[in-house]
């Protein structure tokens, strides 16, 4: 067997080692296909931590700053996937996600220019309401910390068999 031949085997127990479990909505269950998440989620569908019935709640409540566009409404579901993800038990811990730190830049950059106008939603206090993002939060990491995350630095793509941040790193799409 070639060295090559060695690392790939080698990768295919890393990651047949990673025991995924759920746990964003109080049980420990195992992932499984739910069809109907690929309506919210559609990189998780077929390996999922949510029901489409969870992933619904928490998408019809999710707030999607006034203004945003199109690109940052869509990061922001694919922020809140993290909800299906198969592996959370990794960057899921006592009720608080950990996102990548690339994830808050990208929604700090892509909604930046979003505003505030709806007052006290979610928890906001007066000093929030009409401004832009980028300036109710100096950095990326404040805004995260607001939206309830830890953030953590990236992970180069050897670590990703156990990752410690939640990103998407599909690049897919989700449903507006």
């Amino acid at each position: 067997m070639s060295c090559a031949g060695g690392r790939l085997l080698i990768l295919f127990a890393l990651l047949g080692g990673v025991s995924a479990q759920c746990a964003a909505f109080g049980t420990m269950r195992r992932p499984s296909a739910h069809p109907g998440v690929a309506k919210y989620c559609p990189m998780y569908a077929d390996d999922s931590c949510c029901t489409e019935l969870e992933a619904r709640m928490v998408f019809e409540a999710a707030y999607i700053p006034f203004n945003a566009t199109i690109d940052c409404a869509q990061l922001v579901r694919q922020t809140l996937c993290h909800i299906c993800a198969p592996a959370q038990n990794l960057f899921y811990d006592a009720g608080r996600v950990t996102v990548c730190h690339s994830q808050c830049a990208a929604l700090y950059t892509t909604c930046g220019k979003a505003r505030f106008l709806e007052e006290g939603k979610p928890d906001m206090g007066t000093a929030e309401y009409g401004k832009v993002l980028s300036e109710a939060f100096p950095t990326p990491a404040a805004l995260c910390a607001w939206l309830g995350y830890e953030v953590a630095p990236d992970q180069s793509i050897g670590d990703l068999t156990q990752p410690t941040c939640y990103r998407n790193i599909w690049g897919v799409s989700v449903a507006s």
